[in-house]
């Protein structure tokens, strides 16, 4: 992966929690908005989501999915967050993510016949 896809990634998320809980809350995963995926969003500390459990999270996470399917996951489906005046850069901090989960498949994908040569598929 780019250094540079992983250090936007790294600067995205920062700027994402760094951002009041009122702003990150408008693009909670529990809100339920037509057209939304499930499980996406901002999911806050203390919680017991992603696995189901008991003892909560100890950290705040963005969730991003993508799953090509019935279910039908896609990127322009995620809640992301908006810009304000608060200086976030809406448009840098989607353009950040989507670069990464783009690097990130194009590993899968080249590890996928890796694994199925282990797996004896």
């Amino acid at each position: 992966m780019p250094r540079d896809a992983e250090q936007g990634a790294y600067a995205a998320a920062r700027a994402f929690h760094a951002l009041p809980l009122a702003a990150k809350q408008a693009c909670a995963m529990d809100v339920p908005v037509a057209g939304r995926p499930p499980g996406v969003g901002f999911l806050g500390d203390a919680n017991a989501k992603l696995p189901a459990r008991d003892k909560p999270n100890m950290n705040a996470a963005f969730v991003v999915k993508r799953e090509v399917g019935p279910r039908d996951v896609t990127l322009d489906k995620m809640p992301w967050p908006r810009g304000g005046d608060d200086g976030f850069d809406a448009a840098a901090f989607r353009a950040a993510v989507e670069r990464y989960c783009a690097e990130m498949e194009r590993l899968a994908r080249a590890m996928l016949p890796l694994y199925a040569v282990a797996l004896d598929l």
